[in-house]
């Protein structure tokens, strides 16, 4: 029976044995990897064999299949897809933007609208009148086959 260091009361000879069990432990270890390396070395067989089954646990392949997933090939999914009203930004197609700002904004504001646009390449920025209001905007935005609406706010003077 091995000796259980945490009945050992004095310190230093709790910490002799600790250090020779954890040495044992270390060199056993060693052994257990030597032989395995040498059966593994006369037969590559058991090497193909123990890496094929250390594979390790994780979050997909622990997963529990679910009926509710759908697979990604499945053609109803993809005739779904194809007559979907967002396909034209999942198929890749440009974005057409316009940018406009928040009634009576201030020049900073209107320099951020132009800045912004400028690192958009389809984006074109027209200033807001007094008499526009949202809607009429957007209806016009529509007509004029713009994709995407980004009106620029300002808090206390401030664009945000």
């Amino acid at each position: 029976m091995p000796i259980d260091p945490h009945d050992i009361k004095n310190k230093m000879k709790r910490s002799e044995v600790v250090n020779k069990l954890r040495m044992e432990k270390a060199q056993a270890k060693l052994k257990r990897r030597m032989t395995t390396r040498k059966e593994e070395a006369a037969n590559p067989e058991l090497k193909e064999e123990r890496l094929a089954a250390n594979v390790p646990n994780t979050l997909d392949n622990t997963r529990e299949e679910d009926d509710t997933m759908v697979d990604a090939n499945d053609d109803e999914i993809l005739a779904s897809e194809e007559t979907d009203e967002f396909a034209s930004y999942f198929n890749g197609t440009p974005p057409k933007i316009l940018v406009t700002t928040s009634k009576r904004a201030t020049s900073d504001t209107y320099e951020f609208a132009e800045e912004f646009c400028s690192i958009f390449p389809d984006a074109q920025f027209v200033k807001r009148g007094p008499q526009f209001q949202v809607k009429k905007i957007v209806e016009l935005a529509i007509g004029r086959q713009y994709t995407d609406l980004i009106i620029i706010n300002e808090s206390k003077k401030v664009p945000s």
